[in-house]
């Protein structure tokens, strides 16, 4: 699908970078803005008119919302606009989900025997432009930042074409500024987004490809192979989910440094973490702050008492859940990180050693064997298949040469596997140290041209270009 599709992003870029160039700098914002809504319309046609309506109605309410003098009206007007933003998402969202778990539940007849008789299509990035609009119409109440008065500049922080797809969700008062002043291009920031892009498009095709097909495999069938295979496809689903979405993060970012938009980091080596709190500290940056400014916080966060923060944070968990898909296992894997997360705030104290010892390597380690855990939940495609990949990880586990050959086989079902299972161990190595030296400050000037050059050379050869579609496009 275009839609969700790398390269005809790139392409798309590259195109309306080379027009962008040639205007005057008072123009590139509604010139972006428009071409936002053109990129939305090859991808998603039938959702455009959605999209455009949103973003109108939520610019007037903004107006509406600042220049009201009574605070009763300010919180009428917040509160039409935050109901019709969450209105709009869980029916497009959730419609499908209702529907057949009502039909189950009535008992009249079986979900399964149903073909769903209203599919509603997911507009292409409404998980992302919703929170968005969230923010800003909530950060214009609290008197954070002003309305916006010009369309253009509101509308491309909306729809701004690197982002649509999957975020990351960026804050409006970090946008709109540099709207407001102007987008001005640097060579130094040109060649940090070509680099930025390089890195991403590694990720992407050099290892989350890669791995998608043996993970799919498992997943869906996992009773057919030993248990070495289910702890091996829990490691790769992992790094498969990471290198995909981070991917996505750095050709995005690397985008907008290159219309000379900047914007906050996305990903900061997540699987490098210690503990669960600083996993959700690097991981997925704009919806975690986003979650604990606009959910936790307003909960009351952690200042009112032990048993009230306790529940805030697992209802902003839960939250995240949901945001990220229909049906019970999300709803789980939003509940695990959480009380994941109370532990580690109960146990642990903010990490001020970044040295690389045994000791890190260790919680390191274990950390990403619990992070693992919960992506079983995430990755299953229901609450009974995690179950059974569970019982067969713990229950039935034997290291042997038969279920070692039995657990790389699935990567190419031929005598190829083991170099195929190889080359991949080799590329994860390599993005490892990579950001094993980032994490620990270890890079080097050189560094910063070097890794490019690396990245770039090694998708020309051993890019998988066969899957282009991102995971997170989903959600």
């Amino acid at each position: 699908m275009v839609q969700n599709n790398m390269f005809f992003l790139l392409f798309f870029a590259g195109v309306i970078l080379i027009i962008d160039y040639m205007l005057p700098n008072k123009k590139r914002v509604p010139f972006l803005s428009i071409v936002s809504f053109l990129f939305y319309f090859i991808c998603d046609k039938t959702m455009l008119l959605l999209l455009f309506g949103i973003i109108l109605v939520s610019f007037m309410l903004g107006l509406f919302i600042e220049k009201s003098k009574s605070k009763r009206l300010q919180k009428i007007y917040f509160t039409m606009g935050i109901i019709a933003c969450v209105c709009i998402w869980c029916i497009f969202k959730y419609f499908d989900f209702f529907i057949l778990n009502f039909i189950n539940l009535i008992g009249v007849v079986k979900a399964e025997n149903v073909k769903q008789p209203i599919s509603l299509l997911l507009p292409l990035g409404i998980s992302y432009y919703i929170l968005k609009v969230i923010s800003y119409l909530t950060d214009i109440l609290k008197k954070k930042i002003k309305a916006e008065e010009n369309f253009f500049n509101y509308a491309l922080y909306v729809s701004f074409f690197p982002q649509i797809i999957c975020g990351p969700i960026e804050r409006p008062q970090v946008m709109l500024e540099q709207f407001r002043q102007g987008l001005i291009y640097k060579k130094e920031v040109f060649f940090m987004g070509c680099a930025k892009i390089t890195e991403g498009v590694f990720k992407k095709t050099v290892i989350a490809n890669r791995l998608s097909g043996y993970v799919n495999i498992i997943f869906d069938t996992p009773d057919a192979y030993p248990s070495l295979a289910l702890w091996m496809a829990g490691f790769f689903f992992t790094i498969q989910l990471y290198c995909d979405f981070s991917g996505y993060s750095d050709i995005a970012i690397g985008i907008c440094d290159m219309f000379g938009v900047q914007c906050s980091p996305n990903f900061m080596n997540p699987l490098l973490s210690k503990s669960i709190k600083e996993f959700w500290r690097r991981w997925h940056i704009s919806l975690s702050t986003w979650l604990r400014d606009y959910i936790y916080i307003p909960l009351g966060g952690n200042k009112k008492g032990k048993w009230r923060h306790g529940i805030n944070t697992l209802t902003t968990f839960i939250v995240s859940g949901i945001w990220h898909g229909t049906g019970l296992t999300y709803i789980i894997w939003g509940l695990y990180n959480g009380i994941l997360n109370l532990i580690s705030s109960g146990i642990g104290r903010k990490e001020k050693n970044i040295q690389y010892n045994k000791k890190n390597f260790f919680k390191t380690s274990i950390n990403f064997i619990l992070v693992m855990f919960g992506f079983v939940f995430f990755r299953s495609a229901d609450f009974h298949l995690a179950c059974r990949f569970f019982m067969k990880m713990f229950c039935s586990f034997e290291l042997n040469m038969n279920a070692i050959v039995n657990s790389i086989l699935p990567f190419t079902m031929d005598y190829n596997c083991a170099s195929y299972f190889l080359t991949v161990i080799f590329m994860i190595i390599i993005l490892y140290v990579r950001e094993y030296r980032v994490y620990y400050g270890y890079t080097k000037e050189y560094e910063k041209k070097l890794w490019p050059a690396v990245f770039l050379i090694l998708t020309l050869f051993l890019g998988f270009f066969g899957e282009d579609s991102f995971l997170y496009a989903n959600f």
